[in-house]
Formats: structure tokens, sequence, C-alpha cells
């Protein structure tokens, strides 16, 4: 009798969210399902993201979502589903978020589709954004959404190559089912490609090399999301003392991290660690930082 109410149960659930998803798409009249039919498989996290008052709509044959942020509004193209968690995470929970006291620039490593560039670019207190993606493909979709956003973007200096502990040409295996995951280490991304990676030719800069080259005068807030090169990163900057500029810093983190910590520390740093999901042997998290010394 009780497997026979679990499977009542579960027919009822599957068919009032059946029901729910046929609601959510009549609010979306205008949006072809045809061609947008990635949107419509993540119905359910679009209508929560309109009830943060996102709107989507088709401009010039592309999906775009204009979203809320500092009394301002981003537009942002939305090209996969993946795109609708990029929205929930970057400006909805504002995960890249400091209260800031003072104007900063910010270097952004790992600017993916520009939807952290554009975010940082609507604080009022950051006066410059130096964005970094390793992947041309990518780089291409962000300079489409900086071209929505010609305000937001006249403070975003964009470059297509990826940050590390020194200047070197790559190939990497490009996974186009999961941009954001792609990087220099193709495990970190593991458990989230679903097809096989295509050989792409990347070039890398050093670290330090980029920071001679900041406005010295003014801190920086570090933003860090390279799928496993933050280590080479950091063990770079504490080998060449150029944690000087840096005076925030937010860090994804990937397999064991306790070596990340440790630097921060001993170079001032207060630390606050989020741990996120542990997904085939990955220790995933966010790593916020403060320079108080």
């Amino acid at each position: 009798m009780m497997k026979i109410l679990l499977f009542i149960k579960s027919l009822v659930n599957s068919f009032e969210k059946t029901l729910r998803i046929i609601a959510f798409r009549n609010k979306y009249k205008g949006i072809s399902y045809s061609k947008y039919s990635y949107f419509f498989k993540n119905i359910l996290r679009a209508n929560a993201l309109k009830e943060h008052d996102v709107l989507f709509q088709e401009e010039n044959n592309r999906l775009v979502a204009n979203i809320p942020v500092n009394n301002q509004k981003v537009k942002l193209i939305i090209y996969s589903g993946n795109d609708l968690n990029l929205i929930d995470l970057v400006f909805v929970h504002r995960t890249y978020n400091f209260i800031l006291s003072q104007p900063v620039n910010v270097m952004d490593l790992g600017m993916n589709i520009g939807d952290t560039c554009l975010f940082f670019a609507s604080n009022p207190m950051v006066k410059k954004v130096y964005g970094y993606e390793l992947c041309e493909p990518i780089y291409r979709i962000a300079l489409e959404n900086f071209s929505l956003n010609p305000q937001l973007s006249r403070k975003i200096e964009p470059y297509c190559y990826g940050i590390g502990d020194k200047k070197e040409s790559i190939q990497i295996s490009f996974h186009s089912d999961y941009l954001g995951a792609n990087g220099i280490y193709e495990s970190a991304g593991m458990h989230l490609f679903k097809n096989k990676g295509q050989l792409l030719n990347c070039q890398v800069e050093s670290i330090s090399q980029e920071l001679s080259k900041m406005e010295s005068e003014i801190p920086l807030l570090l933003k860090i999301d390279v799928e496993g090169s933050e280590y080479k990163i950091l063990r770079e900057l504490d080998r060449t003392k150029f944690f000087k500029p840096i005076k925030y810093l937010i860090m994804e983190y990937h397999f064991s991290h306790q070596d990340l910590l440790d630097i921060l520390i001993r170079n001032g740093f207060e630390v606050n660690e989020i741990f996120s999901s542990r997904n085939e042997n990955i220790d995933l998290g966010l790593i916020y930082a403060v320079k108080t010394s």
C-alpha cells in the first residue's frame, strides 16, 4: 500500500510541475519556443528570475535578459540555460558584491561572458574593470554583451588571454556545452561537461606582469574564477610580493584549498571561506578576503 501511495504522490507532483511549466510558458508568448527551446527547458529558473524583475525579450533575433542592478539596467544575451544560472548567481544573489568604502579598480580573471564585468561596472565605486578571458569563443560573446551596455562598457577593458604564473602559449580542451567551466585544467569542470572537448589554442600572461600595469594609487579588487589556475596565480603573487595593491579578493576554489588560505593570511588578509559542494572529488567553494594590514 505504501508503494502505491508513493507512486500516486509522484504522479501528482509530476502533473503539478507540468501544469506550472505550461502556465509559465504563457507568460512568454513573444518568445519562440522552437528557436529558444533551451530557455523553455529552464522555465522554472526563468520564472524565478522574473520575480526579481528580470525581463526577457527578443531583440535583433537574440534572446536578451534585462536585469536591474544598482539602480541601472544590464542586458545579457541568453545563449543557454546556464546563462540563467549566471544571472541568478551574479545579479540576484550578488555573489561577487563587496560593500566598498573607497574607489577601486577590478581585475576580473575568468570574465566568462562578461556578466561579472558588467556587475562590477554598475557599482559607482568601481572606476575601471580589467577583464581577462582565456577562450576566444567566450571572449567574443562577452564583447557582444558589452556592446548592449555602452554606458557600463566604457569602464571595461577586455583582454583575450588568461592569467597564470608565467607567459605561455597552450592548448586546452574546449567544451561548448558549458562555457564557464572551461580552463587550463579540464578536470575542474569535468563533472559539468556532457560533450567531448575540442582543442583550442590560447595565450596566458603572467599575473605579476599584468599587475605592474595597474594604477598603484587606486586599491584593487581581484576576482578569480579560473577553474583550477587559482593556485598558480596566488603562489606567483606570494613569490613576487605583488599582493600590495590588492585590497579585496573574491575567488572560486577547486580541489584542496588550504594552501590558498595560508597564502592569503600570510599576506595580511582576513579570510571568509564558503564551502559550496563536492563533485567528483572536487572541493568547490568561494573565498572572500580583505586586507587588514
